[in-house]
């Protein structure tokens, strides 16, 4: 089965687990954000499918950061609003009132990733050419996080049911892990959306074990001797 390999370095990158009111982040972008990224190197404006398999390694950092936040509307600006917001904003005869406060953000730092990617046969050039000559800086989460691509190749997956040992640390289905007992981080990472009637995104999930490099699991495909699970 062909494939296409990426090698890709971000010097700083967030994944924000969704629905957490905490900070933590995904220690790995999840298949949504991949998706997405491919979809913008090809130009597409529709869904295609894609086979995914994220693995890498980044460490996690933390840091202090002044954001704004805010957003109340009033419709009289009064002194004890001039005192309360540092900046207000007029529109239309109402007032919108915004402040900066420090908030604790997690993010990685020198983030290795390495990407298997399958296509579907009508695109699979399509996106192998989009991502080795892209049209223009890709980026993975926010738009100033920049994916530096260090290779894209084309690679043959063997079809053969066997342990095999992790090469890097991976997002992994739980189905095949080799225990109904191992510990592991287990999220609920985004995979792809539609929309519903009022325009809001609605993602499918899948449920993954984040795994470490090293870890044996069960596979029925592999990159020489590497295992490797297409989501």
């Amino acid at each position: 089965m062909k494939a296409i390999k990426l090698n890709a370095y971000m010097g700083a990158a967030r994944f924000p687990v969704n629905l957490s009111c905490s900070p933590e982040i995904l220690p790995l972008p999840p298949f949504s954000t991949v998706r997405g990224m491919i979809h913008r190197a090809c130009g597409w404006h529709e869904c295609h499918d894609i086979g995914l398999f994220v693995s890498g390694r980044g460490m996690q950092n933390q840091e202090f950061q002044m954001l704004w936040q805010g957003g109340y509307q009033f419709k009289r600006l009064s002194e004890e609003q001039k005192k309360r917001w540092s900046l207000i904003i007029e529109h239309n005869g109402t007032y919108t009132g915004f402040v900066q406060s420090p908030k604790l953000l997690h993010f990685l730092s020198d983030l290795e990733l390495e990407l298997y990617i399958k296509p579907g046969d009508e695109d699979f050039y399509c996106v192998y050419n989009s991502l080795k000559h892209p049209a223009e800086f890709l980026s993975l989460g926010r738009h100033e996080d920049v994916l530096r691509i260090d290779s894209v190749e084309i690679v043959d997956l063997q079809r053969k049911k066997e342990v095999g040992t992790l090469k890097n640390d991976s997002y992994v289905p739980k189905k095949y892990l080799l225990f109904d007992n191992f510990a592991c981080k287990e999220y609920n990472i985004n995979h792809k959306y539609d929309y519903t009637r009022k325009g809001f995104r609605r993602f499918q999930k899948i449920q993954c074990c984040y795994l470490d490099k090293g870890t044996e699991v069960l596979s029925e495909l592999f990159d020489d001797d590497a295992p490797v699970f297409l989501i």
